[in-house]
């Protein structure tokens, strides 16, 4: 890990997006430390969690979020998953290199995405930076929709919808009652609308039913 003296400072897209964690904003923040001189960067998942008590595990999703939003490039310069490489694509405009020593003219700039290309041998690992398949929280929905159909148009529409957690809860709240309900339940599901459907006609904020009256006669005691 660097030394304690060293800081950075994260682009405000990556502090404000509401999509990831603090641990992940974090997890960004060692990686650009630690590509302050090489412009990437080597350590493990391991040694990047160490500083927040946070398992290997843990990192490895934080890296993929990272990934998925573009805000950082992973490559391999050995076979298989060796010699990982994290580049940060969205560096800050000042990146401090503490103890401050004043301006010196042999300093290097700071990391920018330009000036960290990755060496031409390196094998690159872009699937989840160039495609942006899914939208980081659609995994979440996907699960808990009871009709698994049109996955794609499905993505698109949950982007479409610019989600943040907030959101999210509000919708798998709204399928919790969905699922229970006798339109959803009937002839085995077949009412069902298809994920698609469901978030471009905004169906989570349909109101739920009330509970029918017994039609069963009352009598008096």
């Amino acid at each position: 890990m660097p030394d304690s003296d060293y800081f950075v400072i994260i682009p405000a897209r990556v502090r404000l997006d509401k999509t990831l964690l603090p641990l992940d904003k974090l997890i960004f923040a060692e990686i650009l430390a630690l590509s302050h001189q090489t412009g990437y960067c080597w350590a493990q998942n391991a040694t990047l969690g160490e500083a927040y008590g946070a398992r290997a595990e843990t990192v490895s999703r934080s890296i993929r979020k990272l990934q998925d939003a573009g805000y950082v490039q992973v490559s391999f310069t050995g076979k298989g998953n060796s010699g990982r490489r994290i580049v940060p694509l969205d560096a800050p405009i000042n990146t401090h290199d503490l103890p401050v020593k004043g301006n010196d003219p042999q300093d290097k700039p700071p990391l920018t995405p330009a000036s960290s290309p990755l060496d031409p041998q390196v094998k690159q690992n872009n699937k989840h930076n160039t495609t942006k398949e899914h939208h980081p929280l659609f995994s979440r929905f996907w699960s808990a929709y009871p009709r698994r159909q049109g996955k794609a148009k499905a993505a698109q529409a949950f982007a479409k919808l610019r989600p943040d957690e907030s959101l999210l809860e509000e919708i798998l709240a709204a399928l919790d009652w969905q699922k229970q309900s006798a339109s959803w339940t009937k002839e085995n599901g077949q009412f069902i609308p298809l994920p698609a459907t469901y978030l471009n006609g905004r169906r989570w904020e349909d109101e739920k039913p009330t509970a029918a009256p017994s039609d069963r006669p009352q009598y008096l005691n």
